[in-house]
């Protein structure tokens, strides 16, 4: 699955089950399934056969399936509600399956019960997602069981694409159906043990054979090698969907609006399922799917299935850009609808990669597949590897490969310049995902059951960049042509298994002939045990380089190289020299003990630089340090990207200076550790201290020569919330502030000057101040502040905001803020400048040294998920309302204050409608703000108006 939004949604999108067969001769479970699909009710029920095989040593007195819609039937009790309405766009529905009867093949009852099952990946909504079928004799091992199960199964309403349904189109890939629990995954015949260290989310292969009956209107996308119409009336019509070979479900997608587009390939033929107006961009998708298929297929094994089938989400909201079942791939309705808004062809090649990794899930993750509980590397590494390797072979190992449009158009040149240097590797899906995740401290072993993962929000990072990077580590330590052989072997020997990490290493070393325990244990299993949020890590450089001439009129150069961290590789370390001829050495492993290492190159023309992994086969933590220059130099010896036209670029292997001929602002640094900026009469400066933190200073020059500034650090604090899943999550909720300003007392507006008392003289104020805010378990903020300058002044704020949700998306929001202070306030003064329609009367802003203000807002939607296209430019989704009334007053002196006294009191009263939606191919939301204020009182008649203003955000501004 590749997700661009990764935060704690449906924990179960991907859970296993059933058996293992014994190797040397599978036998394979079989379902047969017969259901009907009831649109109204939104269920599936019917018949499950199932044909059971004991693949265990030991006799069986019980079956056991998961029911695993039963996960859903409780909204998680730990979030605050308005967390979920982003998933249930009527608030949260219940999925379900219920179990009517169990039966053996003659048609006798057998004894059942429904018991909590295992905290897989969740601790909530346990109850009856565990069934047990008592057996009325023991299975023997190697024997087989045929049993009936009825049952039906409910599609909640929900937005995540998956495991649900919304607005008629209905889907489910996993886990549909009772599910059996393999044998061998049974400790003494029962699955319920306090001997097991945690719960395997597993699903190996099974024989299904599906009967479907659906109004007549219906198309189904089934994931199955073969599918037909059997029958048809005039209401319905009952297809028969299998399997040409063992498989881990039968996903299907269902809706009465899906087109069928299928791709002309003689040898698999590609379906795409796509909603009205989307042919286009289901024939492109069409198209790329092949492209990367008949890839894999020539390079890594044949495609495990007969066709392959990709289908549209019901909405862009969905929680996922792509996911996958057998046979089936599901992608974001985005890349439909709003892939060319704005800029046409702006993410085909986004879109390219996204359908890329799913189409290599049927080989890992689905056709090969493994514990996703502690093992996923096994699924979404191997399909970020196959995926990249695809990407980069067609546009480009290096620099910029993802923006790159073929049109000209002011639209256009903006992508270009402020995104142009993007390459996925380096910035999207590998490296600086890692860099960042080791810089704040959040990197953790890969190989771990979710129990023990204490990142869960850099999962994401971890499985997909990370474990990505370690395996192109592992392709460059033991070579390429080994690689492939490896993934070759790997499909040969694992195909429609559930393999193991420690598997795939015993054949790593088979193929490479190499000892891989060291990597393996470094790379993947292990923790800094001495520092939280590391593990172990490569960083390769160069230290320095003296040279000299030789006798005979050639050049020696010594190169003192270094290497920081445990996980050691091979380093190709390559000397340019001035005519571009490279020379190239590798730094094996056998010499990287000691952690130093010393590499002569002897050339005959002066050299130019040293390139420490100049391919990138590494995973590498400083790229900085990877290169020396040694012509024209000076000061620093390191690799700089100088930009002279205003053009963005985040180079991760230079130091980068950049200049805009339009802001006249000159700005560099090593953007992952800090940035200066120079600019007309100003200099800033910002270092990034890791984990939210950092330290920054602003200095300007008056026209009085005089010089102004700040200094501020800034410090987050982070708490862990329980959250009703295993692992733990961390959430920024603290931030301190201490800062020294240095500014004149003045805002440069004579009229607003003299309302505030500014004297004009330069302040020196020292300030502190902390904010606190909370939105997983509750949403609340509250916040404090003080400013003191010792020569005149002492200001002081203490605020509150709480939100309260009364329905799905319709929340009351309460503000109150109080601030005091004392001395020569001047441009620190209190205001109620937020009173915009006061602004008439003639005392507005209404300063004063002592302030209340506060706001009671209710916000409601309007519209969801609209859909609307504005001139093809921008999508327009959700429209919200918002009613609002501000209030406030200003005081003096303290104790002029009486909140007893009303009569004073400010009040405001608005209305604001907000527009959302989405521009640039979907990449970039966008929010359109339209509003009215009207002053309630006290006020003169002749100063009332209606104020109106309009606002505008996006990120791209």
């Amino acid at each position: 699955m590749r997700r661009w939004w990764i935060l704690l949604i449906y924990p179960l999108s991907l859970l296993g089950w059933a058996a293992i067969a014994v190797p040397a001769e599978p036998v394979y479970p079989h379902y047969t399934l017969t259901v009907t699909f009831d649109p109204k009710r939104h269920t599936i029920s019917g018949d499950e056969i199932v044909e059971y095989v004991n693949d265990a040593t030991t006799p069986l007195n019980a079956l056991y399936f998961l029911l695993y819609p039963n996960y859903e039937r409780e909204p998680n009790p730990y979030l605050e509600e308005s967390q979920l309405d982003a998933l249930y766009p009527g608030g949260f529905n219940p999925a379900s399956m219920r179990i009517h009867a169990v039966n053996d093949a003659a048609g006798n009852p057998l004894s059942y019960e429904l018991m909590e099952g295992p905290a897989i990946s969740q601790t909530y909504s346990l109850q009856d997602t565990l069934l047990r079928v008592k057996l009325p004799q023991p299975l023997a091992p190697g024997a087989q069981v045929k049993l009936v199960i009825r049952f039906t199964t409910t599609f909640p309403q929900t937005l995540r694409g998956d495991e649900g349904y919304y607005r008629e189109l209905h889907t489910w890939r996993f886990g549909w159906n009772p599910v059996a629990i393999s044998a061998q995954e049974l400790i003494e015949g029962e699955y319920l043990s306090s001997e097991r260290p945690y719960y395997k989310q597993i699903f190996p292969a099974a024989l299904y054979d599906l009967t479907l009956t659906l109004p007549k209107e219906y198309q189904a996308a089934i994931g199955a090698d073969h599918q037909e119409v059997q029958e048809e009336t005039d209401k319905e019509k009952t297809i028969h969907a299998l399997s040409a070979v063992p498989v881990r479900s039968v996903p299907l997608s269902l809706s009465p609006d899906f087109r069928v587009y299928e791709f002309p390939d003689p040898e698999i033929p590609i379906l795409v399922y796509y909603l009205p107006g989307h042919e286009a961009a289901a024939r492109l998708i069409a198209s790329y799917a092949i492209e990367s298929l008949d890839y894999y297929r020539k390079r890594w094994g044949e495609y495990p299935h007969r066709r392959l089938v990709v289908a549209e989400t019901a909405s862009s909201q969905a929680s996922f850009s792509g996911a996958t079942g057998d046979v089936l791939v599901l992608l974001n309705q985005q890349f439909f609808s709003e892939k060319d808004l704005a800029v046409p062809n702006i993410i085909d090649r986004l879109l390219d990669d996204v359908i890329a990794h799913e189409v290599a899930h049927q080989w890992w993750g689905i056709g090969i597949s493994s514990d996703l509980n502690a093992e996923n590397f096994l699924s979404e590494s191997f399909a970020q590897y196959f995926s990249i390797t695809y990407f980069e072979e067609k546009y480009g190992a290096f620099e910029p490969n993802v923006f790159q449009l073929e049109r000209d158009g002011l639209l256009e040149r903006f992508v270009e310049s402020q995104f142009g240097y993007i390459n996925l590797r380096e910035h999207l899906q590998g490296e600086l995902p890692y860099m960042l995740a080791v810089k704040n401290e959040f990197d953790e072993a890969i190989i771990k059951p979710q129990q023990d993962v204490k990142f869960l929000n850099y999962s994401g990072e971890r499985l997909y960049s990370k474990g990505y990077l370690m395996l192109r580590a592992l392709r460059g330590l033991i070579g390429g042509e080994a690689m492939d052989k490896l993934l070759v072997a790997s499909y040969e020997r694992f195909l429609r298994r559930v393999v193991t990490v420690e598997e795939f290493e015993a054949l790593a070393q088979e193929i490479s002939g190499q000892d891989l325990r060291e990597f393996f244990e470094q790379a993947l299993h292990k923790d800094d045990e001495a520092e939280e949020g590391r593990a172990p890590y490569a960083d390769y450089g160069v230290d320095r380089v003296d040279s000299r001439r030789t006798t005979d009129g050639k050049y020696e150069y010594i190169v003192y190289l270094f290497r920081r961290g445990d996980l050691r590789l091979p380093v190709e370390v390559v000397a340019v020299d001035r005519t571009g001829e490279r020379h190239k050495q590798v730094w094996k492993v056998d010499d990287q003990e000691s952690g130093n290492f010393v590499m002569v190159f002897d050339t005959s023309s002066a050299l130019s630089q040293i390139e420490v992994d100049p391919e990138s086969w590494t995973p590498d933590i400083d790229r900085l340090n990877n290169y020396y220059v040694l012509e024209g130099s000076f000061l620093f010896p390191r690799k700089v990207q100088i930009l002279a036209t205003g053009e963005n670029a985040l180079p991760l292997d230079a130091y980068l200076i950049r200049f805009n001929p339009f802001s006249q602002l000159l700005e560099g640094g090593y953007l992952l550790d800090h940035r200066w900026l120079l600019g007309p009469g100003f200099a800033a400066f910002i270092k990034d201290l890791g984990r939210g933190s950092s330290i920054s200073a602003l200095a300007g020059l008056m026209p009085d020569r005089q010089i102004i500034g700040q200094l501020a650090w800034q410090k987050t604090f982070y708490s862990y919330p329980e959250l009703g899943i295993l692992g733990t999550f961390w959430e920024a909720t603290d931030q301190l502030e201490i800062s020294l300003l240095r500014r004149p007392d003045s805002t440069g507006i004579p009229s607003l000057d003299k309302q505030l008392g500014a004297t004009g003289r330069i302040a020196n104020v020292v300030g502190v101040s902390w904010i606190h805010q909370e939105s997983l378990r509750q949403r609340l903020a509250g916040w404090a502040s003080i400013l003191n300058d010792p020569e005149a002044f002492t200001r002081m704020e203490l605020g509150g905001w709480k939100d309260v949700r009364l329905g799905p998306d319709v929340h009351l929001g309460a503000r109150l803020a109080f601030g005091w202070g004392q001395g020569d306030l001047g441009i620190f003064h209190f205001n109620l400048s937020p009173l915009s329609s006061f602004d008439k009367v003639s005392d507005f802003p209404f300063v004063g040294s002592v302030r209340l203000l506060g706001e009671l807002d209710f916000t409601f939607p309007f519209q969801r998920d609209m859909r609307y296209n504005l001139l093809n430019i921008a999508m327009l989704q959700d429209i919200d309302e918002r009613i609002r009334l501000r209030f406030g007053d200003t005081w003096d002196r303290l104790d002029q204050v009486d909140l007893g006294n009303l009569e004073t009191l400010k009040l405001e009263l608005g209305f604001e409608m907000t527009f959302s939606g989405s521009t640039l191919g979907g990449l970039f939301p966008w929010q359109l703000t339209v509003g009215v204020a009207y002053p309630l009182g006290p006020i003169e008649q002749e100063d009332r108006q209606i104020k109106q203003y309009i606002s505008v955000w996006t990120p791209l501004f």
